[in-house]
């Protein structure tokens, strides 16, 4: 299987970073070309807004690349608004050492983002790009957006270039698996470009301007080239400076030459770039270990991280109170208990109730078998209640009473005192069996 041309009129292009910078450029170019533009990016721009405001062909997903989840989002939207996924794919996505993510300013403690942005998301979007075009039988071609800095290298912006030389790594080694695949991979490599990306601070360090820098169209009109004409086959890896564009071979590369390719140095050039890192390790000699990052990222970080912790102080709080207060509870029964046990008092109420039942007894002159179950019993009941039944010493029959005193349940079961039958006792004397112990009175 080799190379073909790949036109999008009608087809579907997915654009990552596809709202501002070479990304928009991208947009822009597409849909004059007639193509059905899929957009994901963290968030639009006014200018984005503008242009695709009421274009049907044009549909934006609000996603964030470093989310893989979200590649999920994107094909969905996809195939719900045109019922196929895309046959191109224009990653464009990208970070140039902002201050979040910067090796020198060193500020992160969990991963680099750069990483994830620049070269964890082009390289799982392309491995999705290949399942999905297999799902559907069909061709497909894919172009990430590298730098001249994964050719070269550059001591101020070591991380961004370790991101780009990754891209152009993996392009090379993609670059005989068309046949397997039916995908081309390929990647464009610009030198600087005049982006939203390239923010004041960064045009002084590097010493860019429009005269020394490309144009978002100019790498737009490069990147739909590879993505189109078979004339770049699986595995290019195109340059373009302001002197031109060059297909870089796999062996023996000369330096990117014209302004803006980092090769044309001067005294000038170097100092500036230099300054922000000679100005950090300053710091860190001075006992300053690290600079403040006013980034929204970072910032959301350290509020999530002091929320989360005032939160569980103030749930551990909550719990500790409770717990004293459980076990101040636990103390004063066992102090009351204690008190009771050892005054006696506890006994001597017992006495007292099992006395008056006797006395109670004798007053009736009865003898048969009590069960009493005073208030302070192990029934637990509220009140005294009372059994009677025969007589087991007695021979001859005697008389059946049940008294059930109080709230508590007799044995007849019902909660109102009554009184069924009762018969005089010739004997004397009362059988007492209190709570399970006998006793006669």
């Amino acid at each position: 299987m080799t190379s073909i041309d790949q036109p999008l009129n009608s087809k579907i292009l997915l654009i990552t970073g596809g709202a501002s910078g070479i990304g928009l450029c991208v947009t822009k170019q597409a849909h004059d070309l007639g193509a059905r533009v899929l957009v994901a990016d963290l968030r639009t721009t006014p200018d984005f807004d503008t242009f695709a405001a009421n274009k049907s062909n044009i549909l934006y997903v609000q996603s964030d690349v470093t989310r893989w989840a979200d590649f999920d989002k994107i094909f969905n939207a996809c195939e719900k608004e045109w019922n196929d996924v895309p046959d191109g794919y224009a990653i464009c996505a990208g970070l140039f050492d902002p201050p979040f993510s910067n090796f020198w300013q060193d500020p992160e403690e969990e991963g680099y983002k750069q990483v994830e942005v620049n070269a964890n998301h082009p390289i799982k979007l392309t491995r999705l790009a290949i399942r999905k075009s297999l799902g559907k039988g069909k061709r497909a071609s894919v172009c990430i957006i590298a730098s001249v800095a994964g050719i070269s290298g550059n001591m101020a912006a070591p991380l961004y270039c370790a991101t780009k030389h990754a891209v152009v790594g993996f392009v090379k080694s993609m670059g005989a698996t068309e046949a397997l695949t039916g995908v081309k991979v390929t990647t464009l490599c610009p030198g600087a470009v005049y982006t939203p990306m390239m923010d004041e601070a960064k045009r002084k360090q590097y010493s860019v301007t429009t005269d020394t820098a490309l144009t978002p169209d100019a790498c737009a009109s490069s990147l739909l080239d590879l993505l189109q004409k078979k004339e770049y086959p699986c595995g290019s890896v195109l340059e373009i400076t302001q002197v031109g564009t060059r297909l870089i071979p796999e062996w023996g590369v000369e330096p990117p030459a014209g302004k803006g390719s980092g090769q044309d140095l001067d005294e000038n050039f170097m100092t500036n770039m230099l300054q922000p890192i000679k100005e950090r390790q300053n710091r860190l000699t001075l006992g300053h270990p690290r600079l403040p990052v006013y980034h929204q990222p970072a910032l959301k970080f350290w509020l999530i991280t002091v929320a989360k912790f005032l939160v569980n102080l103030i749930l551990g709080f909550i719990k500790s109170f409770a717990n004293f207060l459980l076990g101040l509870l636990q103390n004063l029964i066992h102090l009351v208990n204690h008190i009771l046990d050892e005054t006696g008092t506890r006994n001597a109420l017992w006495a007292i109730s099992n006395r008056g039942s006797l006395l109670y007894l004798r007053l009736l002159g009865l003898r048969e078998t009590v069960c009493v179950h005073p208030f302070f019993g192990n029934g637990g009941r509220e009140n005294f209640i009372f059994g009677f039944g025969d007589d087991p010493g007695d021979g001859a029959e005697s008389p059946k009473t049940a008294w059930d005193v109080g709230a508590g349940n007799g044995e007849n079961g019902k909660g109102d005192a009554q009184r069924d039958e009762k018969r005089q006792d010739e004997g004397s004397g009362v059988h007492l069996n209190v709570c399970g112990r006998e006793a006669f009175a």
